[in-house]
Order: C-alpha cells, then structure tokens, then sequence
C-alpha cells in the first residue's frame, strides 16, 4: 500500500497510457475496448482508497463534474432502462459506471498537486507520439488496424476515437513543449509532428475544422497585439479569405481529402443530420430527465426515417454521433446544461491558468485549440473510453493550474470513508466485467419484447441481430 501511496499518480497516468496501447490487442473492436474499460477502471478503483474528499479544497467546477455524474445517475434510474444506463454495451463511454471512473479519475489528478501532476503528465505527449507513429506505420502499409485503407483508425480502430485521443496528448505535448522549465524539446516537436500527421490522415473533419476555427482566432488575437493599427484592424479578413479559400478548392478537388473535410454531401454526414432531425421529439417527450444513458437507440428506432436507407443499408442509429444531442435526448435539460457547464468550466479554468501567469500565452492558445477539436469532434461523432478518461485527466490538470498552490504537495490521504465507497465500488465492480455485456445485451432484448416497448420497424430487428 504504501508504495501505491508514494506512487499513486504514476501508477494512475502510466496504467491509463499502457492500457490504451495494450487494448488494441484484441482482434476485433467491441472486445478491445471492453477490455479498455476493464483494466481502465479497475486500475481507478484500486487508486480511489487513497482519495482525500475535503469540501474545503474543492472549487465549482468539482461541483459541476460530480453534478452532472450525479444526473447521469438519476436520469439513468427514472429513465427506460436502468441496467443498461449503468453499464451501457460495455464499451461505450457515457454508461453512468464509467462516467463515475473518469470523475474519480478526475479528482485524484485534481488533488495530486502541481510539482507531481506536471512531472507524471509527461507520459501522455510519449503515449501521444507513439500512437502518432503507429499511425505513420498504418499510413506507409506497414501495420493495419482496418480494412479500409482511405482513413487511419490506429488503436482504437476508429478514426473519430483516434483523433479524439490526439486532441488530448498533442494538448499536453504543447503544453511541455512551450514550458519554460523544459529544456529537452526535441522528443516533444517529433511527438507533436507524428500526432498531427496522424491527426490529418485520420480525416476527422470535426477535429480539423475546431483547430483551424480556434487557430484563426489566435492569429487574429496575435496580429491585434503585436500591430496595433493598419493591418491590425483588418486582421480578422486573413482567416475568413483562407477558409473560404479552403471552402473553394475542397469543391473543385472532389475525392480528395480537402473535398471530404470541406462538405456535408457524403454518405456519413446525411445519415447525421437524418437522425439528428428526426430525434428532437424524442426529447420533447422527456425534457427533463430524458430516457437514460445508453438509450438513444429507442428514440431512435421510435422515429426512425426511412430516407436513412437511400444512404445506408442498415439505416439504424444506436447514437445519434452527435454528443451534444446524445445528451441532451438521454438525460434531458438539465443533463444537457450541466454537460455545457463542464465546457465552460475547462475554458473558464483555462482563462484563470493564464490570468494566475501559470500558462504562457503559446500555452494557453494551443490548449485552448486542442480542446476547441475534442468539443467540435463531439459535434459529429460520441465520446470513447479511451479519449474520454484523457480528457478527464487534462480537466484534472487545467483544475491544479487554476487554482492550485505552485508548491502545493499531494493530498492522497487513506481514509475510512474512502475505503468504504472503494469496497461498495470493488462490489459493484464485480457484476460488471463478469456479467457487464451479457447484462447489457439481455436488457437490450428484454426491452425490445416489453410491453412497453417503443421498438419497432426493421432498423430495430437489425439492431437486436447485431446484439444476438
């Protein structure tokens, strides 16, 4: 226990990192991703005794991570289906026992201290550029993670969860990169080039759309600074002629991958927008505490849209790969302005980074542009395991750098009541690995044969073959 103790926040990023690069093991991408979540929270619930919870040291947006963890809790139990809310299909992300692992996550990176968490962070720009040259390695044909040869899919085996990954490590690779306290950069400038190679490649256009929007603000943030007349006051016109530039040749140069990144006429971007329409009544029906975590695919099935299959042939969306909407149909108006407040508190904790002087301003923007790519990613696609636990663990570290002492040491402290809620959880935890696909699944048929039912149609009998 004690080498835990004096280890805790290695053992915590390190797990977390080897883990991410050992779940691609498995040959297909359901089981990678259960074993992700296995090994991920287990790793947690060891690590969780250690956690000191003292109300003295916690701040708002403490308050606003465990309050929308809390909903997810609530609307999950009034919602269609509460076994499946708890653990989802098992891989999936925004189960309400995963959300509890990355709020606790959350908070042991949170209470770790400044001096410990930046000196153990800096695994994640290594993890970072190793999936950045596994890409490069799938790029020149040489490793293969997917049939499809158009778009890299790297660990994770998904292309959008890849680049959501990346977001995250090439926002702490910057972060070291432009610290005055580093003096090796050279490792960091090949671990940021192989991300963002990657990056590209993978063809996610949420992702590059977010950092293009959030590097156009920063030029003209900079030109507004540094000149402050003549061109200065036209520095805005630089950024819009570029993208509408962009806008130009992506429609001159179709099939290429500026065409894909540059319109909404594929295949994949019509499905999205057909079920983002035909989803909204769904959440008219439950504004207040929505159907539960994991239970879009009855409001889905519920007003499915035939015009689906003029682009598809399964026609059936279990998530409607828009996170912001996905919340907002599962746990209702108050979920949805709780998940908006954990956005507004990243920025607003950035903003206070930067005002205590403990980002530079290359600091600030380049983390203030990684996030505007996970959040825009989000637009088009559902949180993974994998992005999701990084990202908390940055939300982790944006909240030391807010309002963290420089000096302050670790607060991991072994206490009674933690050991209590590590044990209920060890419990929990149990059911979960054990019973967590075959629970999920059976709930997802038992729902579909009730009485009450709102499953219906062909897109919801091919739904529950793929379960079988």
């Amino acid at each position: 226990m004690k080498w835990i103790y004096d280890h805790l926040l290695y053992v915590l990023v390190g797990g977390i990192s080897l883990f991410t690069l050992v779940s691609h093991s498995s040959a297909f991408y359901a089981p990678s991703i259960s074993l992700f979540v296995f090994l991920v929270s287990t790793l947690v619930l060891v690590c969780v005794p250690f956690l000191k919870l003292n109300r003295r040291d916690f701040h708002w947006p403490v308050l606003v991570v465990v309050g929308f963890w809390a909903w997810s809790l609530i609307s999950g139990f009034f919602g269609n289906e509460f076994g499946l809310s708890m653990v989802g299909f098992f891989g999936r992300g925004t189960s309400v026992f995963f959300s509890l692992i990355c709020m606790l996550a959350f908070l042991l990176v949170a209470q770790s201290g400044f001096l410990l968490a930046r000196k153990v962070l800096v695994l994640l720009p290594l993890l970072g550029g190793i999936m950045g040259l596994l890409g490069v390695g799938e790029w020149l044909g040489v490793l293969q993670f997917s049939p499809d040869p158009s778009r890299l899919y790297g660990i994770p085996r998904n292309p959008i969860f890849l680049a959501n990954m990346l977001t995250v490590t090439l926002a702490f690779t910057l972060y070291y990169y432009f610290s005055r306290k580093i003096t090796h950069k050279a490792w960091l400038l090949v671990s940021a080039f192989l991300q963002v190679f990657t990056l590209f490649f993978t063809l996610t256009r949420g992702t590059l759309i977010g950092l293009a929007i959030a590097l156009a603000v920063w030029f003209v943030v900079y030109m507004h600074r540094k000149l402050k007349f003549g061109i200065a006051t036209r520095s805005w016109v630089i950024p819009v002629a570029a993208v509408l530039l962009l806008l130009v040749v992506g429609y001159a140069a179709r099939g290429t991958t500026i065409h894909r990144l540059t319109t909404v006429s594929d295949t994949s971007a019509q499905t999205r927008l057909i079920t983002w329409i035909s989803s909204l009544p769904g959440f008219l029906e439950n504004p207040v505490l929505g159907v539960g975590p994991e239970n879009f695919y009855v409001i889905s099935a519920k007003y499915f849209d035939p015009r689906q299959y003029q682009y598809s042939e399964s026609g059936f969306f279990d998530k409607p790969h828009n996170q912001f909407l996905q919340v907002l149909v599962e746990q209702g108006g108050v979920g949805f302005v709780l998940y908006v407040l954990i956005v507004f508190s990243v920025y607003r904790m950035l903003f206070l980074a930067r005002k205590r002087e403990r980002l530079t301003s290359n600091q600030f923007w380049s983390l203030a542009a990684c996030v505007a790519a996970y959040y825009s990613t989000l637009f088009f696609a559902f949180e993974s395991p994998q992005a999701l636990i990084l990202f908390f663990l940055l939300i982790g570290f944006l909240y030391i750098l807010a309002f963290a002492d420089v000096n302050e040491q670790a607060k991991f402290k072994l206490s009674t009541s933690t050991i209590v809620t590590a044990v209920c959880a060890a419990v929990l935890w149990y059911f979960v690995p054990l019973h967590g696909i075959s629970l999920a699944r059976s709930a997802g048929l038992a729902l579909s044969a009730s009485p009450q039912s709102h499953i219906s149609g062909d897109a919801a009998e091919k739904f529950l073959r793929n379960l079988r």
